[in-house]
């Protein structure tokens, strides 16, 4: 089982490596810090588990999760040095926690509930997605100019579809992110993100003015200068929630 560790404590991951060495079933194949990393080295590394502590600067557990595809998520057993942050909202719904500190049988029982959730090979861990989809995406990894930034929701203007990717129109931008539309809109906050077009998810407040063209399609003008057609068949929806000006 290839387990990737991902806590901000150093200590925490050189006491966990340890126990981990006097097993033969098991390979740590790499360590991140911060949530940020964890998320390139998820993708990277694909590990079969991944110890993932939940309280984190920037990037937090429940964001990291947030990131990953749910067709692509390993199994995940979250660490926590806070039970009333974390342990009563995963008991039935996550593979396991861990209480932070733990022994090497609590960390050994934890495994062994891991590689069962692994070995039904279910095609995403239901309780976790459960839970994430109560809680709207605020925050996006992104690989930018050679480096991996955040790109909080509220700097988003609207959100393109490139094939299986989107781009992200933000200062700064646009940013490319391995996602689909569909995927990307279902983690968002329907109350600020609105799909207007097959390929386009504009943020409600941004939009300036919605203009008809002579070929009697609209496009949707943004505060930016962005201009984002409006689909046919997305019309009745959009106009129905967004009472700005029209021409």
């Amino acid at each position: 089982m290839r387990i990737l560790l991902v806590d901000d404590e150093p200590l925490i991951r050189e006491g966990v490596r340890t126990a981990l060495a006097s097993r033969s079933d098991v390979v740590v194949v790499g360590e991140s810090g911060n949530g940020i990393d964890a998320v390139d080295a998820i993708e990277q590394l694909a590990p079969d588990l991944v110890l993932l502590d939940v309280h984190m600067p920037g990037l937090d557990g429940f964001g990291v999760l947030q990131q990953i595809p749910e067709e692509s998520r390993p199994a995940i057993v979250f660490v926590t040095a806070y039970d009333q942050y974390a342990i009563r909202a995963f008991e039935q719904h996550a593979i396991d926690y861990l209480l932070k500190p733990f022994d090497a049988a609590r960390l050994f029982k934890a495994l062994e509930r891991a590689r069962q959730w692994i070995a039904r090979r279910p095609a995403v861990n239901e309780g976790v997605s459960r839970l994430l989809k109560t809680q709207h995406r605020e925050r996006f990894v992104v690989k930018h100019a050679g480096r991996q930034r955040l790109v909080q929701a509220d700097e988003i203007r609207w959100i393109e579809a490139q094939g299986n990717y989107v781009l992200l129109h933000a200062n700064g931008g646009p940013f490319l992110l391995r996602e689909t539309l569909s995927s990307i809109e279902r983690t968002l906050n329907p109350a600020r993100f609105l799909r207007v077009h097959r390929s386009a998810l504009v943020v409600l407040d941004q939009v300036l003015s919605m203009q008809r063209q002579p070929s009697g399609d609209y496009e949707l003008r943004l505060r930016s200068g962005d201009v984002v057609p409006l689909g046919r068949s997305f019309r009745d929806a959009f106009t129905a929630v967004w009472k700005g000006e029209s021409a």
